[in-house]
């Protein structure tokens, strides 16, 4: 356990020194833990992947290639290219240019020939639903 202590206290100091090495001076102390963090992250990320190629490759130890590989895949998967600056103009042309609205009100249809049943079939439904209404109550088995 005390071997872990000093890892972390080795890492710690390097973080530090990365930080003042860069200029910056004053930070808070959750800094460094989220460095280490990240750091452990990626190195148990980085050798379970270089564990799984050495591991294809029926091999039974990591070697470097393994961790190259590995260091490879990750940049190539995980990195993405900057954005043009044709692109972002074109993003804030498109963002600031409002979007009109349809012209009419309400529900929009599909056109009718779209549809499964037509406006003529409906009216002719309603009608006949009139006209069942309208019409005298029948009971069926009734002998009337």
């Amino acid at each position: 356990m005390a071997d872990g202590d000093d890892n972390k206290a080795r890492d710690a100091k390097m973080i530090k020194e990365l930080l003042e090495s860069i200029g910056v001076n004053e930070y808070e102390s959750a800094v460094i833990d989220k460095f280490q963090e990240l750091y452990y992250r990626t190195a148990v990320d980085l050798l379970t992947d270089a564990q799984r190629y050495s591991s294809h490759a029926h091999k039974v130890t990591i070697d470097i290639a393994d961790v190259q590989l590995a260091i490879e895949s990750r940049r190539y998967l995980n990195v993405t290219q900057p954005r043009s600056l044709e692109v972002l103009e074109a993003a804030i042309t498109t963002s600031t240019t409002a979007v009109p609205r349809p012209p009419s009100e309400g529900v929009s249809l599909s056109p009718e020939s779209d549809m499964l049943i037509s406006s003529k079939d409906l009216d002719e439904l309603a009608d006949k639903q009139k006209q069942d209404e309208n019409a005298p109550a029948r009971f069926p088995n009734s002998s009337a």
